[in-house]
């Protein structure tokens, strides 16, 4: 009956949750192993415990459905962000919603299914939890968006660090990718994706606080956060061309200096008296000196590109 949703309460909801997070986190587990031999043979362990987690979300989702059993409203109050109708409410069917992502992402690592999915479940799950954080920081009252609110502390760190999770799975795809990457691009990443994130959350918090103190009213706050809001962006805009054009600048000298070190050698090399030889890793030659070609009487267009 718990699976179908019947006789959940508010409490066992939220211990429901608890368990397809654990679920989830033990399946994470045994796929993040350090060899690819380690996980194929978890496979079966991987996908039970993505089947636990998925089932425990259906429960949570049939449950938040009035107690009618309406699974479909149930989701799409959680796609939609739209408050329910039960004693439930919103967390119960975004807690429910997330557990049968992740589920899902589970069975679909135990198969070796596609990259794209699992990274759509971590960002999903991140969101999820930055939505929470930003309730409960800038203080939205249940009246005005219950959904902010009553998304627990501990059901908010489960859901970002299984998104982190998932995403760190693939550390050669998508997002994480970019942002290990040792590359100008991975570099302005870095710094755009910490600014995006802290800049606004600040800005909106710091509103907030005035508003709600009484020292600046609607409007005008709203006005001060746009404001505030160019002028970071064009500070962090002329912060990202001042380091880019510095790693131009460091590229060009080390273009320069690698140019200069070529003619350098091609000059020694062409002007050598001695033969000068030199092949690649599987013999082929690559190099043949004018003083090969008085020495040994070949032609370097005879050799280059010819194996040893």
């Amino acid at each position: 009956p718990a699976l179908l949703g019947e006789g959940l309460t508010p409490a066992t909801t939220k211990f429901s949750t608890a368990l397809a997070m654990l679920a989830a986190a033990l399946g994470l587990a045994l796929r993040a192993r350090r060899t690819e031999d380690a996980a194929v043979r978890h496979a079966g362990l991987i996908a039970v415990f993505g089947v636990a987690a998925l089932l425990l979300g259906i429960a949570i989702l049939v449950a938040n459905g009035d107690g009618s059993g309406a699974f479909v409203d149930a989701v799409r109050r959680a796609v939609t962000l739209a408050p329910g109708g039960s004693d439930f409410g919103l967390p119960s069917s975004l807690s429910g919603a997330v557990s049968v992502a992740l589920g899902i992402a589970l069975l679909s690592e135990a198969v070796r299914g596609p990259r794209a999915l699992t990274a759509a479940v971590g960002l999903t799950a991140i969101s999820v939890a930055v939505l929470g954080v930003v309730g409960v920081v800038f203080h939205v009252s249940d009246s005005e968006s219950p959904y902010f609110t009553r998304l627990g502390a501990p059901t908010i760190v489960a859901f970002a660090a299984l998104g982190a999770g998932l995403l760190a799975l693939r550390p050669h795809y998508g997002l994480v990718s970019r942002l290990l990457e040792h590359t100008a691009a991975g570099h302005a990443f870095r710094r755009l994706i910490v600014a995006s994130i802290a800049v606004p959350f600040v800005l909106g918090w710091i509103r907030v606080l005035s508003h709600q103190s009484g020292a600046v009213a609607v409007v005008p706050g709203i006005a001060i956060y746009s404001l505030s809001m160019m002028a970071a962006l064009g500070v962090l805009s002329w912060v990202l061309s001042a380091q880019l054009s510095r790693l131009d600048g460091q590229r060009a000298a080390a273009e320069a200096a690698l140019r200069e070190a070529y003619e350098f050698q091609r000059a020694v090399t062409l002007g050598a008296d001695l033969a000068i030889i030199s092949t690649d890793n599987v013999g082929i030659i690559r190099l043949f000196n004018p003083g090969a070609e008085r020495m040994l009487g070949y032609a370097a267009e005879e050799l280059v590109g010819r194996a040893t």
